[in-house]
This record gives C-alpha cells, sequence and structure tokens, in this order.
C-alpha cells in the first residue's frame, strides 16, 4: 500500500514537473517572438547573414533556405524569381541541392517539403530549361510521393505534399506541358512588364489564381504572393 502511494506521488510530482517546463518552454516562445518582431529587418537580415558565414553557407544556398523554411507563408515571389535567375545562370546544381534535402524533411516539418515542390514547380516553368528532364531523371518525386504526416488534430498535412508531387510528375513526364507551362510564363511574364509589385498582384487577382507555371493555393500568376500554409 505505501509502495503504491509512493508511486502515485511520484508520478503527480513527474506531472507538474513536466507542465511547468511545457509551461516554461511556451513563454520563451513567446518572448523570443516578440523579441524577433521588434528587431529591425535590416538588423535581422545582417545577422543571419553572419550565421550563414558562419556556418559555411553562401548567399545562393540561403535564398533556397530562407524560400523553403518552416514558416507559414512563403515561398515569396521575389524569392521564386531570385532562385529561378540562379539556375539559368547555371546554378541548378546548387538549387537542387537545397530541394533535394528539403525534399527529405521530418514528417513534422512538411511545410518544408511542400515549399520545396512550390519551388521546383515553378522553376520547371521559368528556371533554365533542362530542369524538367532533370527532375524528371534523378525522379525527384518519388520520396514526397509517399511523404505522411498528420498533426496533433488528426489532419493529414501529407496529403498536401503528395498531391503537389503528383502534379509536378506528371507536369515533367509530358514535354508538352512542360513547354505549355514555359510558354504560359513567359507571356506573363511580358503582360506584368512595367506594373508595380502591386497593381501585378491586383490584376492577377481578378484573373487566374495560378501560378506562372504551376498553380499556387491563392498565389498569383507571377507567383508573387506569398502562400499561407497554416499555423499547423
Amino acid at each position: 500500500m505505501w509502495q503504491k502511494s509512493s508511486n502515485t506521488a511520484i508520478e503527480a510530482k513527474k506531472h507538474v514537473f513536466f507542465e511547468r517546463e511545457k509551461s516554461n518552454t511556451s513563454k520563451i516562445k513567446t518572448a523570443l517572438t516578440t523579441i524577433k518582431s521588434a528587431i529591425p529587418d535590416e538588423v535581422a537580415q545582417a545577422a543571419k547573414k553572419r550565421v550563414n558565414q558562419w556556418k559555411g553557407i553562401g548567399d545562393d544556398e540561403a535564398l533556397v533556405r530562407d524560400a523553403t523554411n518552416s514558416e507559414p507563408w512563403g515561398p515569396h515571389g521575389e524569392q521564386l524569381r531570385a532562385i529561378a535567375r540562379l539556375t539559368r545562370d547555371g546554378k541548378w546544381d546548387v538549387v537542387r541541392e537545397v530541394l533535394e534535402k528539403r525534399l527529405k524533411s521530418a514528417p513534422e516539418e512538411w511545410r518544408r517539403a511542400y515549399k520545396a515542390l512550390t519551388v521546383v514547380e515553378y522553376l520547371v516553368a521559368n528556371g533554365d530549361r533542362a530542369i524538367a528532364e532533370d527532375v524528371r531523371r534523378r525522379r525527384m518525386m518519388d520520396g514526397a510521393l509517399r511523404f505522411e504526416y498528420k498533426d496533433a488534430r488528426g489532419k493529414d498535412e501529407g496529403v498536401n505534399v503528395r498531391h503537389r508531387a503528383e502534379k509536378i510528375k506528371a507536369l515533367v513526364e509530358d514535354p508538352r506541358s512542360v513547354e505549355e507551362a514555359r510558354e504560359k510564363a513567359e507571356r506573363n511574364r511580358g503582360k506584368y512588364a512595367g506594373m508595380s509589385s502591386e497593381e501585378a498582384r491586383t490584376h492577377a487577382r481578378r484573373g487566374s489564381t495560378s501560378s506562372a507555371g504551376g498553380s499556387f493555393s491563392g498565389g498569383s500568376a507571377l507567383g508573387g504572393d506569398s502562400v499561407y500554409l497554416g499555423k499547423g
């Protein structure tokens, strides 16, 4: 009887300890978020660049990593266009290496995988012409087609990744569809030339909700609006 009572008391103390730790962790995260939001963007970007330099991460790699991070928003149109320019400048290998790592993210980091797919889809239409064939030949979509993850509420977030991967796989395996996507992207680039970014976004919202070379959830025809991926 005494042993049972003692075990109960120990379990109760463990519960109190873990609940306190959980509360403290939550407070720390809230405090860090508050501090982060109070830091000017220029200072935050400079600090991030120094950290990347310390880790041996170059500017090109950092760009792709930022575009495929775990934040609920993104990738942004400016990031996508900058990454496309990298591939046309012969740096697809650098971009691909980051994307392949993101596609192998842990299940709970599903946003990274989904954003990597968003970048791949955009690049097929807007990046170097050889990307579609390279994605197909390397079978880059294979892992994402099997991606599984359900959050604490039982919501299947993996299905978003799988569906996007299926769409890209079908695209890169059909040369005619790839060419059509690239032609559409080219037309859209001409259509929005000379417009401010806000004018382009407004114009895109009135028309198609698909990106140049791939549909975005709530994205613009430029791929210039952020994709909201939920709070998770």
